[in-house]
């Protein structure tokens, strides 16, 4: 009885089978921007108010943004830009992760 041998790596293990990768985090930009409007609206602080954290972070860039208004200096505007690019990307990706929810909700009926 004769076995076959599969080659083996320069480590002396057998090569594991090939298996194929699903890429999940591939960010499509038609995407982002049909995702965009959406994030704009929960800017609303009336939506903002359901998640603390980030209305929190909402608050503090009203607040920067009218003191770097009152007071204009570099490090005031940039805080404030700061505190609006977390509020605005924060949004954004929750849009987008509702948006392939419903996609993949979609395609499963």
């Amino acid at each position: 009885m004769t076995t076959t041998e599969t080659p083996a790596t320069p480590g002396g293990t057998p090569p594991e089978p090939q298996q194929h990768r699903v890429s999940g985090g591939t960010i499509d930009p038609r995407q982002l921007i049909t995702s965009l409007p959406e994030a704009c609206r929960k800017l609303d602080p009336r939506v903002m108010v359901k998640n603390p954290v980030m209305f929190v972070v909402w608050v503090g860039a009203v607040l920067t943004t009218l003191s770097a208004i009152k007071n204009p200096s570099i490090f005031a505007w940039v805080i404030t830009v700061w505190l609006w690019l977390t509020a605005v990307f924060a949004n954004l990706s929750e849009a987008v992760a509702e948006g392939r929810g419903k996609a993949q909700a979609e395609t499963l009926r």
